[in-house]
């Protein structure tokens, strides 16, 4: 395939990523998803391409217009002083305000007031700061070649920098940063292909002046794919046959044409001695790599590219069949759970995105499987898991889609009728168009198989975001009562509101439906609580119909998880709902496990047992589950669950995340390279000062 045909592919792509706000989303830093400097890049990137021609002009049409969407975005967000930043939350900074300057130039448009900030952070002598002003114990604030190229190129795009100071900022500061191996060292990323892109394209802006840089050392197979393609756009610059061929080998890491890898990772160090420590993220969906692999293709001729090679999808379907015949399920289960489990999580795991990946997943701490049992009475063995869904390179209406369309196929694989699902998500789906963009969570799938007295019984569940629906609580119980009604369940929505109201605390959250052989089996709402309420507990179960809750019905695992901890951690409450009955009498409490806690797992196995035992219940399935996930690494509980029947009976369940089993059966990149050191300066301050803003 011709690199051509890869960069119209790779701009389709890139536009098929825009967000309904018109800017693009990636990383997850601490104050969550970034936009601002996301939107601006990859704005900027398709504004390139389309004034390239090199690209069909129809596409070329299209891209110029994504790019102006970008930038009318961006103009609605600019700070009254000028600038962007990280996102709308934290204070403007110099990189994210020289990608949106290079963007509004690139587009013909200006943006006085942005100009005047940017060149107030520094000058082509002394480097630009990302957060200004310079001081020597504030790391964010001291020049890098990043983002001194980044601001450079950005203020000469607009006017603001001549030639000749771009020569001054390369020999006075980027000339000296080169290493042997030809890269410049970045701040803000663990690889050198951002900033050894910068300094050559600087020089290059410049006019070439002496001393001429060596020649960047082609991407090592340890690098992510954005310094694959920013290395080889860079050597481009100096020797186009490298770059050629430095292009042509990171075009092999392409899934299919198109597809890049999203494993760039962003680094945020600490910011000064008594800051909160460093924090990093995996890149999400992959819009920074495609932005820039977009700027390589565009910038090197037209050649052959070798074919990408399709890696295999991680083997997680097949090993949830051999940890369902460890738990003690026949043969046929494990046989379900394997072509369910493929069905399930194939979309979500055929791209090329590490795991584990908090930009994508807010599922069991960026994994994409959470595991549980039943403290059963019968002792029937058991595989309860709940699973992310869709392609997470996907915008938010793409991904609920795909993700339907994956429970669709495995209720299928299950031989259960898929239309209360089909039906019951599209509510859901229509309002992911209005969803904040970088929403993460849209659909969850579930299955709990178990053996029955002929043949498995499996249930298939979906789990529905309701803050889909916007921040008011009314509006996200009218969704779930819409999700109910649409599955072919009875209207609810009167019996929500009335619960809400007599609850008075937390705020619902999600939804789950559960589908099996016989059609709808039920539906469950739930609210998250800031932590445990008793007194909001008694309420609902008083409006569910409880009138008497047991002792025993509490938030605590004596020995494990006390009524204190339970106070700190997150909790939440469920109800029940028939698909004829509507409302049931069932009420169920969940609480977060204490984080940060390790216990011995002969000290956790007999509390867990001593609890279910006092309920008279058996934690043999828990322990099953317990022992089988641990033995391949990790295994920490992640909450506990307790549910209270009309007839006074409890039910209770556990949940694991499954770090180590995970991290054996997905095959690529499990967690994000190490942070970087701050760029070390003497000291000429007497001591640092807490500092506000920013991304700390």
């Amino acid at each position: 395939m011709m690199t051509a045909d890869i960069l119209a592919v790779t701009a389709r792509r890139l536009m098929a990523m825009q967000g309904p706000d018109g800017l693009w989303g990636a990383f997850r830093l601490r104050p969550g998803e970034s936009r601002e400097w996301i939107g601006a890049v990859a704005g900027f990137a398709l504004a390139e391409a389309a004034a390239s021609g090199r690209l069909p002009p129809a596409l070329a049409a299209s891209a110029r217009a994504c790019a102006g969407r970008a930038a009318c975005a961006l103009r609605a967000r600019e700070r009254p002083g000028g600038g962007w930043g990280y996102d709308a939350s934290v204070p403007p900074d110099s990189d994210s305000t020289a990608a949106a300057l290079r963007l509004f130039a690139a587009l013909g448009q200006d943006a006085p007031a942005s100009v005047v900030f940017l060149a107030a952070q520094g000058n082509p002598t002394d480097g630009w700061s990302t957060y200004g002003p310079m001081r020597s114990w504030d790391h964010w604030s001291l020049p890098c070649p990043e983002v001194d190229g980044a601001c450079a190129l950005a203020l000469s795009a607009a006017g603001a920098v001549d030639r000749d100071e771009l020569a001054t900022l390369w020999r006075k500061r980027l000339a000296l940063g080169q290493d042997a191996g030809g890269h410049w060292r970045a701040y803000w990323w663990p690889g050198p292909g951002v900033a050894t892109l910068a300094a050559i394209e600087v020089w290059v802006a410049a006019g070439r002046p002496a001393p001429y840089p060596r020649l960047p050392d082609p991407a090592t197979p340890d690098m992510s794919a954005l310094d694959a393609v920013t290395l080889a756009q860079a050597r481009g610059l100096l020797d186009p046959a490298e770059g050629l061929s430095a292009l042509a080998e990171a075009c092999v890491r392409m899934d299919r044409p198109g597809q890049w890898p999203a494993d760039a990772v962003l680094l945020a160090p600490p910011r000064h001695p008594a800051s909160p420590p460093g924090d990093s993220s995996l890149e999400g969906r992959g819009v920074m790599t495609t932005a820039a692999a977009l700027r390589a293709l565009m910038a090197l001729p037209a050649c052959q590219a070798p074919r990408s090679i399709r890696r295999p999808v991680p083997p997680v379907a097949q090993g949830l069949g051999t940890l369902a015949e460890t738990l003690g399920l026949s043969r046929q289960a494990a046989h379900l759970a394997r072509r369910a489990g493929a069905t399930l999580l194939n979309p979500l795991l055929a791209p090329p995105v590490p795991w584990p990946n908090k930009a994508v997943s807010s599922l069991a701490r960026g994994w994409p499987v959470e595991f549980s049992a039943t403290l059963d009475p019968d002792l029937r063995p058991a595989l309860r898991l709940a699973c992310d869904l869709g392609d997470p390179r996907l915008s938010a209406p793409g991904r609920a889609w795909v993700a339907r369309a994956s429970l669709v196929r495995a209720a299928r694989k299950l031989e259960m009728d898929p239309q209360p699902l089909r039906s019951g998500l599209a509510p859901l789906i229509a309002s992911a168009h209005q969803c904040d963009p970088g929403e993460r969570f849209l659909i969850w799938g579930g299955m709990d198989l178990m053996d029955g007295p002929q043949e498995p019984q499996p249930i298939l569940k979906a789990y529905a975001n309701l803050a889909l629906a916007g921040r008011d609580p009314a509006d996200r119980l009218k969704l779930a009562a819409r999700i109910v009604a649409a599955a072919g369940g009875t209207d609810v929505g009167a019996d929500l509101l009335a619960l809400n109201a007599a609850l008075g605390a937390g705020h619902p959250q999600q939804m789950g439906l559960a589908l099996t052989a016989q059609g709808l089996a039920g539906a469950k709402v739930y609210w998250e609580l800031p932590h445990y309420d008793a007194a909001a507990v008694a309420r609902m179960a008083v409006a569910v119909g409880l009138t008497n809750l047991p002792d025993t019905f509490t938030p605590e695992i004596p020995g494990i998880a006390s009524h204190a901890s339970a106070l700190r951690v997150l909790s939440g409450l469920a109800v029940h709902i028939h698909p004829v009955r509507g409302l049931a009498p069932e009420l169920t409490l969940a609480v977060q496990a204490p984080q940060g806690v390790t216990w011995r797992d002969a000290h956790e196995a007999a509390s867990i047992a001593a609890w279910a035992a006092g309920m008279g219940l058996s934690a043999k399935p828990a322990l099953a589950l317990m022992a089988a996930l641990r033995s391949e690494g990790p295994a920490p509980r992640s909450l506990h669950t307790l549910t209270l029947r009309a007839d006074g009976r409890l039910r209770a369940a556990v949940y694991f995340h499954a770090d180590g089993w995970l991290g054996r059966h997905l095959t690529r990149p499990a967690s994000p390279k190490p942070l970087s050191q701050p760029i070390p300066m003497p000291p000429r301050h007497p001591g640092p000062a807490p500092l506000q803003g920013g991304l700390s």
